[in-house]
C-alpha cells in the first residue's frame, strides 16, 4: 500500500509525496502538469490511495458547495467552488485535469468511508492542520510554512531542509489519505455534491 498527496499549482505544476505501507515518507517530488500523473500511477500500482489538495467538482449553485460552507461555519477558511457558469481560478482548473487524469488511470473519487484501494480523495491540507493542531494557526506569531512543517513532524515526518510550503501539504494530503486506510478520515459535504476529507474529527473553534 502507498499514499500519494498531490499539492496542485497552476504556476509551480504538482508537487508530490508518497508514503509507504508504514506511513514513512518514500518520495518528495515535482511532476510539470497533470499529464505526468499517469505515469506515476501506474509506476506506484493500483494499491495507491491518493489525496489531492484541489477540488474534485463544481458547484451546483453560487456560495460554493456544501463542504465548503460547513467548513467555513465551523471557522475554517477555504475558497469557494465556483460553479460551471462562472470561470475557475487557474489551480482549480488544473486540479480538475489533476481528476481527470486519475479516472482515466482507473483511480475513482471516493465521497463515503470504507472504499479499497485506488481511490482518490479531495483534501484541504490547511484543514489536516487545524486538526492536528486542534486550533487555527496564530497568523500573528507562526508562519504557514514553519506551522505546517511542525504539524507534519509530529505526525511522524521529517521534511528535508529544501522542502518548501507546497512539500509539507503534499505530505499533508498523503497522511490524510493513510488516514481513510485506516478508517479514521472523517467526509465533511454531500456525497452527491463532493467531500473534503480531514484526517479526524474537526475541534471545536469558534468564530
Amino acid at each position: 500500500m502507498r499514499f500519494l498527496g498531490i499539492d496542485v499549482s497552476a504556476r509551480r505544476g504538482l508537487d508530490l509525496a508518497v508514503l509507504d505501507g508504514k506511513r514513512r515518507l518514500e518520495r518528495l517530488a515535482w511532476l510539470p502538469g497533470p499529464e505526468a500523473v499517469r505515469a506515476l500511477v501506474t509506476e506506484l500500482g493500483p494499491e495507491t490511495i491518493v489525496g489531492v489538495d484541489a477540488p474534485a467538482s463544481r458547484a451546483r449553485r453560487a456560495g460554493g458547495r456544501r463542504s465548503e460552507a460547513l467548513l467555513r461555519s465551523r471557522g475554517v477558511s477555504l475558497y469557494l467552488t465556483p460553479t460551471a457558469a462562472r470561470p475557475a481560478p487557474a489551480w482549480m482548473a488544473a486540479g480538475w485535469q489533476v481528476w481527470r487524469a486519475l479516472r482515466e488511470c482507473g483511480v475513482p473519487e471516493r465521497r463515503t468511508s470504507g472504499g479499497a484501494a485506488p481511490a482518490a480523495l479531495e483534501v484541504f491540507p490547511y484543514l489536516a492542520y487545524v486538526c492536528w493542531a486542534r486550533a487555527r494557526r496564530d497568523t500573528a506569531r507562526v508562519a504557514p510554512p514553519a506551522w505546517a512543517r511542525r504539524l507534519v513532524r509530529r505526525q511522524g515526518i521529517a521534511l528535508p531542509a529544501w522542502a518548501v510550503k507546497d512539500h509539507a501539504d503534499a505530505v499533508a494530503a498523503a497522511l490524510v489519505a493513510a488516514a481513510y486506510a485506516d478508517g479514521r478520515a472523517v467526509a465533511f459535504g454531500d456525497p452527491g455534491e463532493g467531500v473534503i476529507w480531514a484526517p479526524c474529527a474537526l475541534p471545536e473553534l469558534g468564530r
